[in-house]
């Protein structure tokens, strides 16, 4: 049986490009702040990608995948790479330029850029999405939650469930005892003992259930 934040992962990923196409008109891409990744990160629809061809500056292009899993090329045009690694739609993309006998031999990098966002969900008093710090990369857990203004009084603090999505594009769920984080770090304002708390990264989904009564 699948649990909670499975079913919410699925929903949320078809549900992603629609939100992102919504809020496009509105915000401002960051093109500062970069996500460290290497070329087998799997593209989807919350990226943007930054598109560059060496030599050729006039065919350079910044964009977000699409909900069809497609950025537009100049020259190319649309282009499927939603689904693909960074190197596999780098490589997709010379062919095409070689293909259609724009390029003879054309080099081309993307860069993958994101939001920096982790979408915070269930028994907090504000959920939805909190946006990083152009300069900030993770963010501990007990912050994102008081950023949320709190739990709610239903909350499940014991469980709390992070899912993050990796470089294969499957998605780890992680569990954290915020009860107890939240007992240590009382103990941690006394001097008690040096407190390491989980941290966040854009992208993640968090999820706090509500507590059985």
């Amino acid at each position: 049986m699948k649990t909670i934040i499975q079913l919410l992962i699925g929903t949320f990923a078809f549900l992603s490009p629609i939100i992102f196409e919504a809020q496009e008109s509105g915000d401002i891409i960051d093109e500062k702040a970069p996500v460290s990744i290497d070329n087998s990160y799997v593209l989807a629809g919350k990226d943007v990608l930054t598109v560059t061809v060496f030599d050729e500056e006039n065919l350079s292009t910044t964009q977000p995948i699409d909900g069809n899993n497609e950025i537009k090329v100049p020259l190319i045009g649309k282009m499927k790479v939603g689904g693909l690694t960074v190197r596999e739609a780098e490589t997709l993309i010379e062919k095409e330029f070689i293909g259609k006998e724009y390029l003879r031999d054309p080099l081309v990098t993307i860069k993958v850029q994101s939001r920096k966002e982790v979408f915070v969900l269930g028994e907090v008093n504000n959920p939805g999405t909190i946006t990083f710090k152009s300069d900030v990369n993770t963010l501990n857990i007990v912050e994102l939650i008081a950023m949320c203004s709190g739990f709610t009084k239903l909350a499940n603090k014991k469980t709390v469930e992070v899912s993050r999505r990796m470089n294969d594009g499957t998605f780890q769920t992680m569990r954290v005892n915020l009860e107890v984080v939240l007992q240590e770090k009382e103990r941690d304002k006394k001097g008690d003992q040096k407190l390491e708390i989980f941290e966040v990264k854009p992208g993640d989904i968090v999820f706090v259930a509500q507590r059985f009564l």
